[in-house]
Formats: structure tokens, sequence, C-alpha cells
């Protein structure tokens, strides 16, 4: 058959006359010089109508001189001729010659030509195994192409399948790999004219008629056209997917051994699939393979395939694909990635349901961080707590499997467990929490409910910051209009019926968007809110409900503040801190806070309401005689105090912060009845004191050091918690000045140095911890 380009009666002729010449098979390297299938080098004769008149130069050079010329412009010399005769005289010339296509050899004289194959590589583009192949006439290559490396050579093109396609996209994900794209010039079919050591990749032209514009050469080819990349079928990425994940939960595993016990699980990867494969070389011999398995998941690798004896030590359950929070399935990641962002775990939230999660839950929600937090936090207590918990390793790992997680409450239960199981008594604030690195908290990435990614990142709350701006214009209006039909403004009691625990005002994306019912106080009023957090709703409730039932108890309240009117009688004694409508102010401010404090948990009710109110009215009898009475009586032990004859160094501002100005606004209903206590051991003090000013010197310093602690660290407890445990280590204080200074009148509760240097590593810790929402 001719090839395109060629006369049909030409082609018959010249295929007729090749098959007596096949010596003759000419390959042009330059102007004018062309290379025999033997390698020697001849010139087409001056004479010929396909000599290229110009510079002949180069008939002057030997045959083994490497020819300099470039190819010539396009309408110059065929690349193949077939010559009638050849005849040396000066040099070796060739005469009687015709262009023709190489592909005539291998069709009229597969006997004489020879194929290789080199070159063999995965490649994405095409989805398959492929290799260079070559067709040669002794030394002249008469068709370069690439072609399927699978009918060549099935068994080496099923392991290089498995190790660059299958393997290695367990890494790097089936959209990676050897380039991104492939010439055309690679494309099966392009013939080429390259020799014996030449470079791959930069394939001539086709050979077409000579006196045709089609058949020119092609001197300087454009440049490669990108090919799109050819991706697996759905069926293979499923199973790719699945192995990926379980070799990312393998390797976050071996993070965490002292010794490496899994093997190369590249190598164990490629032994599990050259097992289950055979003569599969591309995504379609693969599909393929399986639509015909019994099994489709039976290259879905498990544990014991890549671990093999070692498997016993994996613990697959603390790896979980997918977590249920708040009644929804979220998918789980992992990466052992040290320095990137993603390293760790991760897990998939979208926006609505990122605002129904328990930060602290989420915390401890995935079972193979939560053994590892657990170690770290063991790791980080006192030498004299860790030693009872050796090795610490395995009490981690017994406390993450019989301690389920329970949010903010679960260290709380940790500390009971390590109580029944080892005696040992840790507080649930003495765990260094703050100092977790940031590889062990779960990395959260939030989605719209229309699929756009929101934001990532370890602080859930700041996240949710972010996703506040990410509302799509249809869950905007549903807010608006669930605000509309439920909130209430300007309570005056608990007239509006229960507070569910939340309230679902529309589903976008699959996941109903839900708000939380609320009471919120501002500006001394109460309403009823709706909030986009259950933390927030929780908090304002808690704040708002005092509010509320002060309005509610206005009368009886009334009269306890008439009541106060008692205190004027000590107004000569609190002269020296200030007037007595400030006396009365902060008495007032006092029994407020004793009378309403901040329900925990905060009434969703109204019969819980009208509990809270009933704990209000049971404090009231016989409360304003008995406080006046108290307050009398720390006013007249502050005034013993200040006219004591021989004070020593610091009296006055020990006084002044038992009892400085508007001491009611600042000290407790419960610890009232201490001060005139604390007040009379710095009588004893000071009378003692005057008498041995160097004993007393050395009790003040057994003391020093925890007043230096409360003073350094007043202005860093800003939280409520890291303000609970100042105030904790304060009266504890008051408490230890009592047993140096004056054993004898007792203290409230047993103190030491060891509880109050327990108490300054909490101070230190709560310090340490960022506030809380």
């Amino acid at each position: 058959p001719a090839r395109p380009g060629f006369d049909p009666r030409y082609a018959a002729i010249h295929r007729s006359i090749l098959t007596g010449l096949w010596g003759h098979v000419l390959r042009r390297e330059a102007r004018n010089l062309y290379r025999t299938p033997a390698g020697r080098q001849v010139m087409v004769f001056p004479g010929s109508a396909l000599f290229h008149a110009g510079d002949t130069t180069g008939a002057q050079r030997s045959d083994r001189a490497a020819p300099a010329e470039p190819a010539p412009p396009r309408g110059g010399q065929p690349e193949w001729l077939v010559a009638g005769e050849i005849v040396e005289t000066s040099r070796p010339f060739a005469r009687t010659v015709a262009a023709m296509d190489p592909a005539w050899v291998i069709e009229l004289a597969p006997h004489l030509v020879r194929t290789t194959h080199d070159l063999a590589r995965w490649e994405p583009a095409a989805g398959r195994v492929l290799a260079r192949e070559r067709v040669w006439l002794r030394r002249l290559v008469l068709r370069e192409r690439t072609v399927g490396y699978g009918a060549v050579n099935p068994a080496e093109a099923t392991a290089l399948f498995i190790r660059q396609a299958l393997v290695e996209s367990e890494t790097t994900g089936p959209e990676t790999g050897a380039g991104a794209t492939v010439s055309a010039d690679l494309d099966p079919g392009r013939k080429s004219g390259h020799g014996d050591g030449e470079p791959p990749g930069n394939p001539r032209s086709e050979i077409q008629n000579p006196k045709s514009e089609a058949g020119r050469v092609r001197a300087n080819p454009s440049p490669p056209r990108e090919t799109p990349r050819a991706d697996p079928p759905p069926a293979v990425q499923r199973f790719l997917e699945h192995n990926r994940r379980l070799r990312e939960k393998i390797e976050l595993w071996q993070t965490r051994l002292r010794h490496r016990l899994a093997p190369d699980l590249d190598e164990a990867l490629y032994q599990f699939y050259a097992a289950r494969l055979e003569a599969v070389s591309s995504w379609a011999d693969l599909n393929r393979v399986l639509k015909a398995a019994a099994d489709p998941d039976f290259l879905c690798a498990r544990a014991e395939d890549l671990l093999g004896e070692h498997a016993a030590a994996f613990q697959a359950d603390a790896f979980p694909d997918e977590l249920t929070l708040a009644g929804h399935r979220v998918p789980v990641s992992y990466a052992y990635a040290p320095g990137r962002e993603d390293d760790g775990v991760t897990l998939r939230l979208a926006v609505p349901l990122a605002a129904q999660v328990d930060a602290a839950l989420l915390d401890w929600a995935v079972p193979s961080l939560r053994e590892e937090r657990l170690a770290h936090l063991l790791r980080e207590l006192p030498k004299d707590l860790r030693r009872a918990l050796m090795p610490l390793a395995d009490t981690a790992r017994e406390i993450a499997a019989h301690v389920p997680p329970a949010g903010r409450d679960y260290l709380a239960a940790v500390s009971a467990h390590l109580k029944r199981r080892f005696g040992v008594d840790i507080p649930p604030s003495a765990w260094p929490v703050a100092r977790l690195p940031a590889h062990l908290r779960p990395r959260v990435e939030l989605v719209a409910t229309d699929g756009r990614p929101v934001a990532a990142g370890r602080d859930l709350d700041a996240l949710r910051e972010q996703a506040r701006a990410h509302r799509t214009a249809a869950e905007s209006a549903a807010w608006q209009d669930a605000a509309r039909r439920w909130e209430k403004f300007g309570l005056r009691g608990w007239d509006f019926g229960d507070l569910p625990e939340e309230r679902v005002v529309g589903e976008f994306g699959g996941f109903p968007l839900k708000t939380w019912p609320g009471l919120q106080e501002e500006a001394g009023a109460v309403h009823l809110r709706l909030f986009r957090e259950a933390a927030a709703a929780q908090a304002a409730t808690r704040a708002a409900v005092p509010r509320l039932a002060e309005t509610v108890l206005h009368r009886e309240l009334a009269a306890v503040q008439k009541d106060l009117r008692q205190l004027r009688a000590h107004g000569v004694l609190y002269a020296p801190l200030g007037p007595v409508d400030e006396l009365l102010e902060t008495a007032w401010q006092n029994l407020r806070r004793y009378l309403l404090p901040p329900p925990e948990p905060p009434p969703r009710t109204a019969a819980a309401f009208a509990a809270y109110l009933d704990q209000v009215r049971a404090r009231l009898p016989g409360l304003v005689p008995r406080f006046v009475d108290v307050v009398g009586a720390v006013l007249r032990a502050r005034q013993e105090v200040s006219l004591c004859r021989r004070p020593f160094a610091g009296l006055t501002a020990e006084l002044h912060g038992l009892v400085p100005p508007r001491f009611l606004a600042a000290v407790p209903f419960e610890r009232l009845p201490h001060l005139p206590r604390y007040l009379q051991a710095l009588r004893v003090r000071a009378e003692r004191a005057a008498l041995d000013l160097v004993k007393d010197a050395t009790k003040a310093a057994r003391v020093r050091p925890y007043i230096e602690v409360l003073q350094a660290l007043a202005p860093a407890a800003r939280s409520e918690a890291a303000r609970a445990a100042w105030h904790r280590l304060r009266w504890l204080v008051e408490e230890y000045k009592v047993a140096v200074f004056a054993p004898e009148l007792g203290t409230a509760e047993k103190v030491s140095p060891a509880r109050l240097e327990a108490a300054v590593a909490a101070l230190r810790r709560a310090v340490a911890e960022p506030a809380g929402p």
C-alpha cells in the first residue's frame, strides 16, 4: 500500500526496486550526506536531481567526521533515499537515488529488521506503562514510536505499574507521578529516524513525497503539547484511597514507637499487589480485573497485609476513618508530616456542625490522639506523681481504653480513674494542658453547606468566628426569620415556656442549621435571644438568670436592702475606710452575689427557675442580722489592730490587704466570718514581734515566697479558672499565716508548705492556659 504523499505508481515501482537493494537504504545526516545500514557515510552524487547545491565543504571531510551542518529548511532533501548504485571515486557517492518510505523495509523485509524496546516507564497521561520501540535495519533506526509495554513484557510491565502507579500513588495520591504532561511527539505511531546512540524524545518528521509541500523536512518542531492526565477509574480510586488512609495510619502509629516495628511500607504494598495482579499495566486493565473479580475489595489492604507479624501491635480501632459527632459522621484523615500544616489528625466539619461540637470533646474524640495526649500529660506531671504511674505509655493506653471521652470533664474522669487504680490524687486543674504541642490537637477543616472551603486550623473557636462570614443568603434569611418568631425582650419573669436545648431553623447541604435559645442581660434588662453556639447560650443564660430572679423577687430583696440600714451603726468604725453610704452599697453587692449566684447548670424550664427562686428565698431568713454582726466584728478587729502601740514593719500593708476600702465588694460572703480570726492573728503577731523581732522575721520568711507569687501572678490571672486559683491560694496563705504566727487560734482547713506548693502549681498552670470563650 502506498503511504500518503506518495503516488501509488511511484510507490509500487520503488518498492519493487527496494527488494534487491537493502544495503542501499540511506538516512540523511546533513546536506547531501547520508548513512548506509552498515554505518558508512555516502554523498549524493552532484549530478543527481536530489543533490542540494550550495556549500559542499562537507565533501572534503572524512567518512568519520561528524557533520556539523544544520538540516536544510523545508523543501530540501528527503529524509530517506534508496540508491541504485554506490560508487567510490574521491569518496563514496550514491547515484540514481529516489525518496522512499522506511516503512517499506519493515513490511517487505521483516527477516532483516530487528525490534528493540527500552525506556519502559509509567506514563500518567496515557494511564498505562509505555516503552520506546525502535525497528532497526542493522545500524539504521527505521521507526521509533511509543508502545504499550504490557504487550511486550507483561511481567515487567506489571511490576512497573504496581510500583509507579499504585505504590507511589499511596504516598502522593493518584494525581501525582512521573511527569504531569506528555509531549505530543511521544504519541504512538510517530516515525523517527534516530541513529544508534541518538537521544530519544526528538523524533524526526515523517517522509512525504519530495515534490509536495507536505513532504518537506521540519527542522524546528513546535513545542510539545500538554496532554490531559488520565485519571484512574472510580473503582480504582476507591481502593487506592482506602490503602492510602491505611498507610497514613500506620505511619502515624510508627511515630509513637520507640523502635520501628513495621517493614518498608513501599515494599509491603508492592508485595501485596504483586500477589494479586498479573498482566496488568494500565488503568483499563486494572478496571477490567476489578469488574471481573468476585470480591470487589480484594485490593483493599488490611493492617496484617502490610505489617505481617507486627500487625497484632497495631490497634486499628485507634485510627477510625470517621467519627460520629452531634449525630453526624465526620471523616478523619491522618498524616505524618512534621513541619507541615496538616501534620497529625484532621477532621472535616461542615460549618453548621462545627457550631454544635464542643471543642473540648473534639480534643479527646480520636482514640489515637487521646492516648498520645495522655502520655504527654503524664510525662509533664511532677516526678513524685509520675513515679507511681510508670511505665507511662502503658498507663496512657489503659486510661484511653477505660475512660471514654467526656469533653470538658474528661480530665476529671481521668483523675478519678487514677485515684481508684493507682491511689494517686491529681486534681483536674493540675493537668498541664497548656503545654501540649500543636500536633496533639486535632486539625479542623471547615466547609460551607455548598461545599466551599471556609477555614482550617487547630483552634475551633477561632474557626467559628471565621465561618460566620461564610453563611449563604438562604442561611442568613432563615436565621433572621427564626429571630423574629422566637426572640422576646424585656422579660419580667419566666413567662415564655421551657427553653429547648436547640432549635432547627432550616436544613442546608444535608446539615441542620441550629440555634440555641438562651437568656441575655443587656443594660439591666433580660431578653430571650437565639445564639449561634451552645456554649455562648449557656454562658449568657448563667449570667442573666440572677438578674431575672432579682426582677421577680424585687419586693423581698428591697426589704433586704432596707434592713441593711442597720449597718449605719458601724459608720464610725468604717469611717477610716470611707463614708457610710459606701458601706451600704458594698454590703448590698456582697449579699446580692451570695443570694443570686450564677446557677450551674442554668435553668431551662419554669420549674427549674422556680427551684432557683426557692433557694434564694431559703437564704433570706435571719440573713441581714448575721451579716451585720459579722461586719461589725470585722470592723472592730480592724480597729484593734490599727491601735497596736508597737506595730511591726508591714503591719499597715497587711491590714490594708485584709480590710481595704470597699472590702465588702471584694471579699466573698463565705470568707467574711474568717476575717476576724485573720485580724486577731495579725494583732498577736504584732504583740509577739514587739518582744522578738528576729523570731518574727524568721516566721515571715516562711510566708514571704507565697505572698510574692500572689503579687507576681495577680495581673496574669485573667481567665475565670486563673482567678479562682489565685483566690484559692490567697485564702490558703491567710490560713498559713494563722498557723505560723498564732497557731493557738486554729485554722479552718489543713495547711502546709506541700499544700501551698500544690496550689502555686495549680495557679501557674491556670495562668498559662488560654482564657476560655
